[in-house]
């Protein structure tokens, strides 16, 4: 499978997520990612921190269910995707939305 790039369709995205290594991750957050990637759409704070890189906001900002998935997230975006996360990136896609 290809990796996710910021051109990838929501059924790639949804179908990247569906593996079974990722399937603990909550509807409500694959929502949230499409939503990113494809919308480009401001995230929550969890998941922005996670897209800039900011372990320590992520682990502030977490609930308890996804306090305990911060590590399958970040394996989710290094293998998975291609450049889509990292805060310069992050402001730059923002900047891209409509």
């Amino acid at each position: 499978m290809n990796p996710i790039t910021a051109v990838s369709t929501e059924s790639a995205i949804i179908a990247s997520l569906s593996k079974e290594c990722y399937k603990v991750i909550p509807e409500v957050m694959v929502k949230a990612i499409v939503n990113y990637i494809v919308a480009k759409r401001r995230p929550g704070d969890f998941l922005r921190s996670l897209l800039c890189n900011d372990l320590k906001g992520a682990v502030l900002c977490a609930d308890d269910q996804n306090l305990a998935l911060i590590k399958i997230y970040l394996q989710w975006f290094h293998n998975e995707t291609y450049g889509l996360y990292g805060k310069d990136y992050y402001e730059s896609n923002l900047s891209k939305s409509t």
